[in-house]
């Protein structure tokens, strides 16, 4: 889930770039949203990481209990 999470965050925060830079809309508004969304990817990155760890631990667990 985290994984698509990175990408999905990671689409939306290069995407509506473009898109609203034509728009009447402030760029550094442009900019906040852009940045709130790669920093909303690197914490989703971080997370599968660490759920990716604590799924390889819980494995050596169990192939020890064997």
């Amino acid at each position: 889930m985290y994984c698509t999470l990175v990408f999905v965050s990671l689409g939306l925060a290069v995407l509506p770039a473009p898109l609203l830079a034509g728009r009447n809309i402030a760029w550094w508004w442009i900019v906040v949203f852009t940045l709130a969304l790669l920093l909303f990817s690197a914490v989703c990155y971080r997370s599968a990481l660490s759920s990716a760890r604590g799924y390889v631990v819980a494995l050596r667990l169990l192939n020890r209990a064997d």
